[in-house]
């Protein structure tokens, strides 16, 4: 299921994930809309998600569409693979220390994030911002 999580929204409401969409993002474009609690979502007619902030609407990229994104700021041959290779990589090296009950502990952003949209989110402002999520702002 797709992340339309109120952290996910905060962390796709940036200048590098909305500029990078260009799709004009209006009511007219909407093929359905929904509501969530008191968040209005819709869904465009290739299948993206946006959020209705009140004022402005907010792209929400699926897996594939952050996949495609950083596949593009490398000159991947066998992209895939090397996507993968550099994607593990990222989960493994890109830890933070916090304490837990006291106890430090070492997390992976695997930890941090509550979707796999969250984690690639992360993984393509690393790569092609060199930006983290500070669980306000990226920085």
């Amino acid at each position: 299921m797709m992340d339309t999580s109120e952290i996910f929204i905060k962390q796709c409401d940036c200048e590098e994930i909305q500029e990078h969409d260009k799709k004009p993002l209006d009511w007219s474009g909407l093929q359905d809309h929904y509501y969530k609690g008191s968040y209005h979502y819709g869904i465009l007619a290739d299948g993206s998600y946006v959020y209705w902030t009140g004022s402005h609407f907010v792209w929400l990229p699926r897996q594939d569409e952050l996949q495609e994104m950083v596949s593009k700021t490398k000159n991947y041959s066998a992209w895939m693979l090397d996507l993968e290779r550099d994607f593990h990589k990222f989960a493994r090296e890109e830890t933070t220390t916090r304490k837990i009950y006291g106890i430090k502990v070492t997390a992976l952003p695997i930890n941090e994030a509550e979707s796999m949209e969250q984690l690639w989110l992360a993984f393509v402002m690393k790569e092609k911002y060199n930006k983290t999520w500070n669980g306000k702002e990226w920085e």
